[in-house]
């Protein structure tokens, strides 16, 4: 039996021994000082006698040439890796956080402890305990991104909770490497959201070790990462069965394979995005929606070189798909979208976002409302082509509509909207118009016009054109809204707002006259008082306006 001992200010690292090759080691920490009982001799051979035992720990440990262990030294620097090693995995969770900021080598070996290596009863058990928790979020950007802060977070949340979210959002100055994914996965396996953005220097090395080590992994969101490919994705699919969320942002080398392991094996998956990924394409995206995933409910196409195969193939299956957003798909035609609204595949679609799509023209708004009597919301922009005849038709077959949404639809005028809102008249909840240079004032009839009752949200947002008379026409045609915003409408003026507030049936509870140049506040201010449903709105309108 041999005693060790390092004399670090006054404590004593010392411990007792067998290294018989069967047995563990029986290290311990005092804070007593032992200065005639240590064999000065056996302390300068440290670090020779424990490269030749057989260490009871499986562990890759480094080798020096020059030993770290000089005879004379004082500093607790001077402790042989195995040494500190052997003490390290010997602390309780508190004593960990606190070692781990002594050094950048005290950090480093205590990423290289693995929970079978943990001799405290407690600490294992609390690792355990916690296992499955992941209390703690995390949020690093810009220069504090580096190895060492994911180091000492993965050390440090492990017995305190556990690490549940961690967000990077890196820049020219990060400075981490696939190693500081690799310690997260090795002290974080209560991990479920990871997001990683705007990083070239993690590949597929450190994505792979998130899924070996993390596999409790729920959320994954990729931003402008280019350095990783199908690889560490494929390995994520295959490891992280519970993945429900995926996004997959400007990952330039991400391709069709890494669709095609997301519909073998992720049969949770809930909610998928990609965007501007140039690889991906037909055969990726037709693998994993027909037929669908049936946890799949929410699916983003944004900037994929996809042609009118998949969107057929979208609306050939019975898909559960609730949430669909196509923008920039500049590939599909018109035979694309109709093949998709004909196939009656997506029957139990609630909200449809097109954005910029070319092809998307009246006669295909108007399928839409027919084949999708379940649809809630609409949200149309940058639809060039679309005019008041698509919007007419579409509002007479989708009678269950709550929410729309125009932005950048030019050809659609203010006539249309009035007739719009008149079929939209027992369901219709929200309507927000934003630059859309078509909606302006002129002279509009009132015959043959049903209020739409059911309105009570209403928002235009830099409509030039929009003025005091197109306000007076959305007051009697809107007699029970209750929320109003103007933003950026000069031509609105305190004359049109009164002759609005004298239409109302209800009174208003939030208004926004943001950017609304040519009105009064004062004159706003005394005739909003009589129409706010409480004191509390009207002070909050004064507050916000002078």
């Amino acid at each position: 039996m041999q005693s060790i001992g390092i004399n670090y200010n006054g404590v004593v690292f010392f411990g007792l021994s067998s290294f018989n090759g069967i047995g563990k080691d029986e290290l311990c920490r005092s804070r007593y000082s032992l200065r005639s009982s240590v064999d000065p001799d056996f302390l300068l051979n440290v670090d020779t006698f424990f490269n030749g035992q057989n260490l009871p720990h499986k562990r890759a440990c480094g080798s020096s040439s020059t030993p770290r262990f000089q005879p004379g030294s004082k500093s607790i620097e001077a402790l042989p890796d195995e040494c500190l090693f052997e003490t390290l995995r010997r602390l309780a969770g508190r004593e960990r956080c606190t070692c781990a900021s002594v050094s950048k080598r005290w950090l480093k070996t205590l990423t290289t402890i693995a929970k079978p290596d943990l001799c405290h009863k407690s600490l294992y058990a609390e690792l355990m305990e916690y296992k499955n928790v992941g209390l703690f979020t995390r949020e690093l950007s810009g220069g504090k991104v580096t190895d060492t802060k994911l180091a000492a977070i993965a050390v440090c949340t492990a017995t305190r909770g556990g690490l549940g979210k961690l967000f990077i959002q890196g820049n020219e100055s990060s400075r981490v490497t696939n190693q500081g994914l690799k310690d997260i996965a090795r002290g974080c396996s209560s991990l479920k959201v990871l997001s990683v953005s705007d990083i070239s220097s993690i590949g597929d090395e450190g994505l792979c070790e998130i899924a070996n080590g993390c596999r409790l992994l729920k959320e994954l969101e990729l931003i402008n990462i280019s350095s990783i490919g199908n690889d560490g994705l494929i390995t994520i699919a295959e490891k992280c069965p519970e993945l429900k969320f995926l996004t997959l942002d400007s990952c330039a080398n991400v391709g069709n394979e890494t669709l095609q392991a997301l519909a073998r094996v992720c049969s949770q998956l809930e909610s998928i995005t990609i965007k501007d990924c140039p690889l991906i394409g037909d055969l990726g995206v037709t693998s994993l929606l027909s037929p669908p995933i049936p946890a799949l409910t929410k699916v983003k196409l944004h900037g994929l070189m996809i042609s009118d195969v998949t969107l057929a193939s979208i609306g050939l299956y019975h898909s559960p798909i609730k949430n669909l957003s196509l923008n920039r798909i500049n590939a599909v035609t018109k035979k694309g979208f109709w093949a998709m609204a004909e196939g009656l595949g997506l029957r139990s679609i609630t909200s449809l976002t097109v954005s910029s799509c070319y092809c998307m023209t009246d006669q295909i708004l108007e399928v839409f409302g027919r084949s999708f009597p379940g649809l809630k919301q609409l949200f149309l922009r940058n639809c060039w082509f679309l005019s008041d005849f698509g919007l007419v038709s579409f509002s007479k077959s989708a009678t269950g509509l709550e929410s729309l949404e125009l932005e950048s639809c030019n050809r659609i005028t203010l006539e249309g909207v009035k007739h719009a809102l008149s079929n939209f008249h027992s369901q219709l909840k929200s309507l927000r118009l934003v630059r859309c240079d078509g909606i302006q004032d002129m002279t509009v009839s009132y015959d043959m016009v049903h209020p739409c009752r059911s309105l009570q949200s209403i928002s235009v947002k830099e409509c030039d054109a929009f003025g005091s008379v197109g306000l007076i026409l959305l007051g009697t045609l809107c007699p029970k809204l209750q929320h109003l915003e103007l933003n950026g409408l000069h031509k609105i003026t305190d004359d049109g707002l009164v002759s609005f507030l004298e239409s109302r049936e209800a009174r208003l509870e939030t208004v926004n006259f943001q950017g609304c140049i040519n009105l009064s506040h004062f004159r706003c201010s005394c005739d909003l008082a009589a129409v706010f449903s409480s004191q509390r709105a009207e002070s909050r309108w004064l507050r916000e306006n002078h």
